[in-house]
């Protein structure tokens, strides 16, 4: 919340802080989210996967994901939201985070795939994201008809997204 508001330094102290005077009471899952956030994501990785097994929660899986998404391991970091939804059932958050994955690793079938997916299980919490990255998606797959107009209805709903609006200029001219 610090760095969203220009402190993000005093943020990082605040972490920095609480990891150095943890008397035991906190998670695995809280203080690797810390590590996430202070850049250290080998730390976030390693308390990460020892949270997901404890206590197996999306907020865990979702940050060991992330966390390995920022080392560049992709392929872990889907699996780590496959297995998630595997055994807990579907997430919208971690299916755009799957499909995020794919899009990167060049799987861009399989990244619709995801992006539909969590369109699907979506409650409105995560529907602008996933709706940019079907869009997105489609560009991808080089069906710009289908991408325009996944993005034209985007735009829509969100007018004043300036990256989208970029967006449909470019698939105007496809």
């Amino acid at each position: 919340m610090l760095s969203a508001i220009g402190y993000r330094d005093a943020g990082l102290e605040y972490l920095r802080t609480a990891l150095s005077q943890d008397t035991g009471k906190m998670t695995d899952s809280e203080k690797g989210r810390m590590y996430y956030y202070l850049g250290d994501y080998t730390q976030a990785a390693n308390t990460l996967e020892s949270a997901r097994n404890a206590d197996s929660s999306v907020t865990s899986s979702l940050f060991l994901g992330r966390a390995y998404e920022a080392m560049g391991e992709y392929n872990y970091a889907a699996n780590v939201y496959e297995s998630y939804i595997g055994t807990k059932g579907a997430n919208s958050e971690l299916y755009d985070q799957l499909g995020l994955c794919r899009l990167k690793m060049g799987m861009y079938e399989a990244a619709l795939e995801a992006f539909k997916a969590g369109i699907e299980a979506d409650d409105g919490t995560f529907s602008k994201s996933l709706e940019y990255n079907l869009a997105v998606a489609y560009e991808y797959t080089a069906d710009f008809e289908t991408a325009y107009e996944l993005m034209k209805d985007y735009l829509a709903k969100y007018p004043d997204d300036a990256d989208a609006a970029r967006e449909l200029q470019f698939l105007e001219t496809r």
